[in-house]
């Protein structure tokens, strides 16, 4: 009885010891994982869910400005020579009310009016450091620029100004207009980021200076480069588009996440310590010793499941046909219902372009598949070249695609497409010295007031129908 008791003894001794060891290992070994799991996996998806909701909080303003600067209204009162101010102060004022913006604005390049929902706020003034944004904007190449900068109209409270490029039908130059945010608001959605993702948030220029932050220790426009803690952790940020490390900061492991938002040409810096992490990790240890493994095992599987779903996810907020590079449904879903509003609404008018490949089945038979993805890469690429900068292709699906062109009628959009149709008929598709002959068919139809997306889509499709009907190689239109 002692002997077995003795033997029960040393081996619950060693199967504790053992278990303690190996509990112990996977204990330093979670810790070491888990923190590798922080940098190279949980602050990457943080920054991509956060930069996905930034498209919504802050994207949109520009998106909203890009809608100002194409206005057909605003181009057709400055040409006409500004005559009636009560007519911009209605337009900006209906841009605040409908989007919810702080403040929005129209520079006039020949007068230098400085127009504002209450009317002419100012001349602007070459060499005065209050309107040196303008000129900068009007010498820029890209069309917009996002600005932090003081909102003269609202007792100097900083805003931030997304400025855009106006030009006329020929390309020249006319006046920036735009909204802007309170700076405020913005960084309520910083701290909104901060509860949600239990992280510290901020955006730097090119510069390394800080343009918004819910980190009070970082205040707006300062410059990051200057302090000698952070000096080297932000020229390592400038210096790649993106970028995981850890660094210390008095005294405490900080894990970075970063990325260049190129639509900000800002950085956005996502920052979390390792306090919260090891805590977590030694209540773990400590109250779940015997279940470590399993709880391992289902972290594991979670983040997995978790990582795949934002990858799904981002995925399907490409909006850019990967095959072509034109854009895709996605788009399409978001741009379609914007113009049928803008017919209705505004009373501008709309067409659609519907085509495909006459015999696209025949060319992949013939032929192979990788020659159809030529065939229809070359297809997209002759017609872009053939509309304007404001009208806009799309690929529907296989060898379908969808123009929709703005300020035109059904009969100029007829012609549109029937110059599409020749350029493609002429033209020699060539593939690893093949050589093929292409046509298209098209139907044309023009959006109607009341009318639905879908029911200005089946109409495009039956005219589509009717010109393969008709022998293909032709535009058929309402």
């Amino acid at each position: 009885m002692f002997e077995r008791r003795k033997e029960l003894f040393m081996l619950s001794l060693f199967l504790i010891a053992g278990f303690i060891s190996t509990s112990l290992a996977s204990y330093f070994v979670s810790l070491n994982s888990v923190r590798n799991q922080l940098i190279n996996t949980e602050l990457p998806i943080t920054s991509d869910n956060i930069y996905s909701e930034i498209q919504n909080d802050l994207l949109r303003p520009v998106f909203i400005s890009s809608l100002m600067a194409s206005d057909t209204f605003l181009h057709d009162w400055v040409v006409t020579g500004e005559k009636d101010i009560r007519k911009i102060e209605k337009y900006l004022n209906e841009i605040n009310t409908e989007f919810g913006t702080f403040t929005s604005f129209f520079v006039s390049e020949k007068t230098g009016n400085y127009y504002h929902p209450s009317g002419i706020l100012k001349k602007i003034e070459e060499g005065s450091a209050r309107d040196e944004w303008y000129f900068r904007v009007r010498d820029m190449k890209h069309p917009y620029e996002i600005n932090v900068d003081i909102d003269m109209a609202n007792n100097d409270e900083m805003v931030i100004f997304i400025n855009y490029r106006v030009t006329d039908y020929l390309g020249n130059f006319i006046g920036a207009t735009g909204v802007g945010l309170k700076v405020s608001s913005v960084n309520k959605v910083l701290l909104r980021y901060h509860q949600k993702y239990n992280s510290q948030i901020y955006f730097l220029d090119t510069s390394g200076r800080v343009k918004l932050s819910n980190f009070e220790l970082l205040h707006i426009n300062y410059d990051l480069l200057k302090n000698s803690d952070m000096k080297e952790v932000t020229r390592r940020i400038l210096s790649k588009e993106s970028d995981n490390f850890q660094y210390e900061r008095n005294g405490v492991t900080i894990y970075l996440n970063s990325r260049f938002i190129p639509e900000f040409k800002w950085y956005l810096v996502v920052e979390r310590s390792n306090e919260n992490v090891e805590r977590v990790i030694s209540n773990t240890f400590i109250l779940n010793l015997f279940i470590c493994l399993i709880i391992t095992v289902i972290v594991l599987s979670i983040n997995v499941f978790i990582i795949r779903k934002y990858q799904i996810r981002l995925e399907n907020l490409a909006g850019t046909d990967r095959l072509t590079g034109v854009d895709n449904r996605l788009v399409f879903d978001l741009v379609g219902p914007m113009a049928v509003k803008d017919v209705n609404r505004n009373g501008i008018k709309y067409s659609m372009i519907m085509f495909d490949v006459d015999n696209f089945k025949s060319i992949n038979d013939f032929y192979d598949h990788i020659t159809g993805d030529e065939v229809l890469k070359q297809v997209s690429m002759l017609t872009r070249n053939s509309i304007r900068e404001i009208d806009q292709l799309f690929r529907w699906g296989g060898d379908e695609f969808i123009i929709i062109l703005k300020n035109c009628d059904v009969d100029n959009a007829y012609n549109i497409a029937e110059n599409i149709r020749k350029k493609t008929e002429s033209s020699n598709f060539f593939f690893k010295s093949k050589k093929l002959h292409v046509t298209l068919s098209m139907g044309v139809t023009e959006f109607v007031k009341d009318e639905s997306l879908e029911a200005c889509l089946k109409k495009s499709d039956i005219l589509l129908l009717k010109a393969k009907s008709n022998g293909k190689n032709r535009v058929e239109k309402e």
